[in-house]
Parts: C-alpha cells; structure tokens; sequence
C-alpha cells in the first residue's frame, strides 16, 4: 500500500510575521475587552450596593413617616376630645417609642 504524504503549503517568513502580529493585536484587543467588562461589571456592584443602602434608607423613612403621622393623629384625637393631659400622655408615650427605635 501506498502511503501518500500530505502536503502542506509553505508559510513564508513575511506571513508568519504577519500571523504572529494579528494574533498579537487580537489579543490586545480580547484583554482591553475584557479590562472593560471589569471596569463594567465593577460598576454594577456599587449600583447594586447603591441600590440596597437607598432601599434601606426609603424603608426606614416610610417608617418614620408612618410614626409621624400616628403621632400626629393621637394628638389630633387628644385635641378634639378636648382633653389636654391625655394630649400629653400620648405625645409622651410615642415620644418615648420613636427614641427607644431610634
């Protein structure tokens, strides 16, 4: 049986060079890729951590938001009774509540 040898093409020095150049430049540009994704997905964490401090601080506002305005009606309430020590007791004791969650 004959054996038959594959040819392969004869690769010039030029285009080796060449060659060698592409794949120098691509890996540039697949590295400065990959840079910028860092940089992106970087940003993205402190959007996320942004994200959770400011829903944090919007919960903690509407909470406070929601004393006020029960502080507010207890007061109210105390007011139309017409009763001015029971006006006193209530402010004092969710005075006292908001400080101790504070």
């Amino acid at each position: 049986m004959l054996k038959s040898k594959a040819t392969q093409p004869e690769i010039s020095g030029l285009e080796t060079q060449t060659n060698v150049e592409r794949l120098k430049q691509a890996n540039q540009t697949i590295q400065a890729n990959y840079d910028h994704l860092e940089r992106i997905a970087g940003a993205i964490e402190k959007l996320e951590e942004s994200w959770e401090l400011s829903d944090q601080k919007f919960k903690r506002l509407r909470k406070k938001s929601e004393e006020s305005r029960a502080f507010a009606s207890a007061c109210q309430d105390a007011w139309n009774c017409g009763d001015l020590e029971e006006m006193i007791q209530r402010r004092d004791q969710l005075r006292t509540r908001l400080q101790d969650q504070v």
